[in-house]
């Protein structure tokens, strides 16, 4: 199969290479934590699987915004961005003025699987590669700002605390959390948080955090079916969450976020869903479920809640982002 004309992404390079070694096999291509077909193989694959066939751009002159697989997403006062492993690219918005733009490289460095993503409060981002292992730090222009030069195994979720001017790495593949203290000088590593296990503290391939309001740390701790909060100092502080299928359990725990009462939302990238707990870890609801309506989820994975508490959802599976708004109640 020859590859198409278009600018292909590193990614898409890598498939074509491996589909030209294997013109007779099917080709599930890994990006991220999903596995894709394309071209002849998703049609192939969407008929004999009864899946719903997807198109990015529908052959318009003017294409929409066109997302691949959508992970981290991350917002502040003037900057929504997210990453998009599939497209081996981060979709920055500036909602000052507003524009938009699409960044595919930091510095000379083209991205293959940018995963994880926090914005900076400066209108600049962070950005994890899990494929390269690497972290950057892109200005809101794009340009290369730093690269953190960690030995990372497989860089995964990001958190940025602003007061602080912390910047928190899961490193998925080595069971930690890596913990920068960012000044005007550079950035250095503060602490490390975890280390395989099951004892409190302890991780089993963690993929996602988030800071509180109160500059806490707030980790996905995908294996252990749970969801650990630890303090500013790094110190285990609690837990909650379980294995199962019930209400406030887990199955794959992803994305964390947290409004302005303290709420934490949990999505749960096999569930479909986002669980919504209070301060102690205590169910409250969900929101979500499986299909490809409005307000419907597949695989999301990454979500954050700006100071509004608009809630903005990665709908991975769906190649989309999902705004919904939390109502209080009244009082």
């Amino acid at each position: 199969m020859a590859a198409p004309s278009e600018k292909l992404t590193p990614a898409m390079k890598q498939f074509h290479t491996f589909k030209q070694q294997h013109p007779d096999c099917i080709l599930f291509f890994r990006m991220g934590d999903f596995y894709e077909t394309f071209y002849e193989d998703a049609k192939i694959c969407s008929k004999v699987c009864g899946l719903t066939l997807t198109s990015r751009d529908k052959g318009k002159k003017t294409p929409e915004i066109k997302i691949g697989t959508p992970h981290g997403i991350s917002v502040d006062g003037t900057t929504l961005a997210f990453a998009d492993s599939g497209r081996g690219a981060i979709h920055l918005f500036d909602l000052t003025r507003p524009t938009y733009r699409t960044i595919e490289k930091a510095g000379k460095t083209e991205f293959i699987c940018p995963i994880g993503l926090a914005v900076d409060g400066r209108g600049g981002v962070f950005v994890a590669d899990s494929v390269l292992a690497r972290v950057f730090h892109l200005s809101r222009r794009g340009r290369l700002e730093r690269e953190i030069r960690e030995v990372f195994i497989r860089p995964t979720g990001l958190a940025y605390d602003t007061v602080r001017r912390r910047l928190y790495v899961v490193d998925t593949g080595a069971h930690e959390v890596f913990v920068f203290q960012e000044n005007d000088d550079g950035i250095t590593l503060l602490r490390k948080l975890g280390g395989r296990g099951e004892q409190p503290g302890g991780f089993n391939f963690p993929t996602h955090v988030t800071v509180d309001r109160e500059g806490n740390p707030c980790v996905a701790d995908s294996l252990n079916f749970r969801v650990q909060v630890f303090d500013t100092e790094g110190r285990f502080h609690r837990s909650f969450g379980r294995a199962g299928d019930g209400t406030g359990d887990f199955a794959k725990a992803k994305g964390l976020a947290v409004d302005s009462e303290g709420h934490v939302y949990v999505v749960d990238s096999l569930y479909d869903v986002v669980q919504i707990f209070d301060r102690d870890g205590r169910y409250l609801l969900s929101f979500g479920g499986s299909g490809r309506g409005d307000g419907q989820l597949w695989l999301p994975t990454g979500i954050c809640i700006d100071d509004e508490d608009r809630i903005y959802v990665a709908d991975s599976g769906n190649s989309r982002i999902q705004v919904y708004k939390y109502v209080r109640q009244e009082k």
